[in-house]
């Protein structure tokens, strides 16, 4: 039922295998945990000390139960001492979209109000943020090529979103099928300037100006692009047939 009620489904609901599912759960918190014993060998990062007076919690706060303005030192805060598990844990939350939010409605808005996106995970312990997008696949598909352009384009939307003064350096994919996590190339300011010219040439030829000719639209698909678990590219990387593409629907 609660299958149903997803606007984004694909297939149907008897085609869910649920130990499969139940390992990427696992899979996502090992990863996780990683992201923990980093912050543990790191001693918290550079907001350690803020942290524990209650001096570092962000705008758009880690749903962690508090309200979002709250400069209460956290319970497991310490006075000093080396960091605890516990710290590390709670300071390396990362933000993520409350499960108890409305469909849709933790997304990031263009200044402009002409582009929206969702960040699956933001971790921002290290001081610089870390984009983070889960894939409930193996990766082997022709879909971890658009992928690479997803994560450079959240680069893009947070740079816009934060006044174009702060950069993400740190983009990654989990591959929960896999497991396997795969590090995506940021990019630059340069590179930020032309992604935002090319997003807004595609705002206006695919919505400001779009056109209803036919002709404007031939048929010519892309190459199928080849992949190995993990979203590693395959050899050869691309499927020889030109008209792989339109062998199925998906």
């Amino acid at each position: 039922e609660k299958f149903l009620d997803e606007p984004q489904r694909i297939g149907s609901a008897d085609q869910l295998d649920d130990e499969n599912m139940r390992q990427m759960c696992r899979s996502a918190i090992e990863l996780h945990l990683n992201e923990v014993e980093r912050c543990m060998d790191a001693s918290g990062g550079p907001n350690l000390e803020a942290w524990r007076r209650g001096k570092a919690r962000p705008e758009w706060p880690a749903p962690d139960g508090f309200p979002p303005e709250w400069i209460t030192p956290h319970p497991v805060a310490q006075e000093s001492g080396s960091l605890s598990l516990l710290e590390a844990w709670e300071i390396a939350r990362p933000w993520f979209v409350d499960p108890e939010a409305a469909t849709f409605s933790l997304g990031t808005t263009h200044p402009e109000h002409w582009f929206w996106g969702e960040y699956d995970l933001v971790y921002r312990w290290t001081g610089v943020p870390a984009i983070v997008d889960l894939k409930a696949s193996m990766g082997n598909h022709d879909r971890s090529h658009s992928y690479i352009n997803q994560m450079r384009t959240y680069a893009w939307l947070w740079w816009e979103t934060h006044g174009r003064n702060e950069i993400v350096d740190d983009l990654r994919i989990w591959y929960l099928g896999a497991p396997a996590v795969k590090i995506v190339e940021a990019p630059e300011e340069a590179e930020l300037q032309k992604i935002a010219e090319q997003m807004r040439e595609l705002y206006r030829v695919t919505y400001k100006e779009r056109s209803d000719n036919i002709e404007d639209y031939p048929m010519e698909p892309a190459p199928l692009r080849l992949f190995e678990p993990g979203g590693v590219p395959a050899e050869p990387a691309v499927d020889e047939n030109p008209l792989a593409r339109c062998e199925q629907c998906n």
